[in-house]
């Protein structure tokens, strides 16, 4: 009500129950699973639907998108500790550091590879160079081999020395 009381300058009952419940509803599939702050971030986001359509009551809105909105947020909010098989995004759930799983009834460990990342500045001369000691040293004929991006810097300037371009790379 508050938010409505800002927005219009006055308590609107009609305006605040469509937030109220979409709130309600954003939060009904994760409830079991997030922490209470997370629940205020779900509910805070649900109210601000801002989705127009030709629905007198609201129910699509309503329903349909902070239904869907809820059910996500069980992917992102939610806790290992408080019963899911493996905790959401923001509390370690990524699939990459490996899991273990059953299948069939039988458990097997998933393992990914560890991805790596390097940006390497280098010299226009030095690029074909460089390029081809990664690949010596990186290649394994087997799929996780990397890529490599090569790309155009615009400009390298050096903050100590106020050195630019190509002097300023090394």
């Amino acid at each position: 009500m508050l938010v409505v009381w800002l927005v219009y300058g006055k308590p609107d009952l009609s305006m605040m129950m469509p937030g109220t419940l979409a709130g309600l509803v954003a939060i009904t599939a994760p409830c079991a699973y997030v922490s209470p702050a997370a629940s205020m971030v779900i509910g805070a986001v649900a109210l601000l639907d801002r989705v127009h359509m030709d629905d007198p009551v609201g129910a699509v809105p309503v329903h349909a998108m902070n239904g869907i909105w809820g059910t996500l947020a069980v992917g992102i909010w939610g806790k290992k500790s408080l019963g899911l098989a493996r905790g959401g995004l923001l509390h370690g759930g990524g699939q990459q550091r490996g899991y273990r799983e059953s299948y069939r009834g039988v458990m097997t460990e998933v393992n990914l590879l560890k991805q790596v990342r390097l940006e390497i500045a280098v010299n226009e001369s030095f690029v074909k160079p460089t390029v081809d000691a990664i690949i010596r040293g990186a290649r394994t004929g087997e799929i996780g081999d990397g890529k490599i991006f090569v790309v155009d810097l615009g400009e390298c300037v050096r903050i100590r020395t106020g050195e630019t371009g190509g002097d300023a790379i090394g």
